[in-house]
């Protein structure tokens, strides 16, 4: 009996042949994923160019209702800054408020809250909203 068939040598060759090509098509793929998404997320530079701190923050009581006043201030930093979002630690959960308003660059704007949960908040931290488009 004359049996032919490939040798284990093109068997070898054929299957490393077949795992390069796949491996390229996934490769490929997953490069034009990542590049189609990148150019709608705010660039890394942008969000590191973004520099505001809490320069003061005081809570006013009267008769009728408590107020937390927060004065906010950006440093130097080029990013388009869309709003602020300040994030409220009131011990059992965060309350976050976002104000669509923008601080030039170095400058400062004073924000007043009168929410009812004012009297709970141990901390408050800020952040900014850019544009992502």
């Amino acid at each position: 009996m004359n049996k032919r068939g490939i040798s284990p040598i093109v068997g070898t060759v054929l299957i490393i042949l077949l795992v390069l090509v796949g491996v390229g098509a996934v490769a490929v793929s997953i490069r034009n994923l990542v590049s189609d998404s990148a150019g709608k997320l705010p660039s890394a530079q942008q969000c590191t160019q973004l520099n505001l701190r809490i320069t003061e923050c005081k809570i006013k009581q009267n008769q009728a209702e408590n107020q937390l006043e927060v004065l906010v201030e950006r440093g130097v930093g080029q990013a388009e800054l869309e709003g602020i979002r300040f994030v409220f630690d009131t011990g059992t959960k965060d309350e976050i408020k976002d104000e669509m308003e923008n601080i030039p660059e170095l400058g400062s704007k004073r924000f007043t809250f009168k929410e009812g949960f004012i009297d709970k908040v141990s901390s408050v931290k800020v952040t900014g909203i850019i544009d992502s488009m």
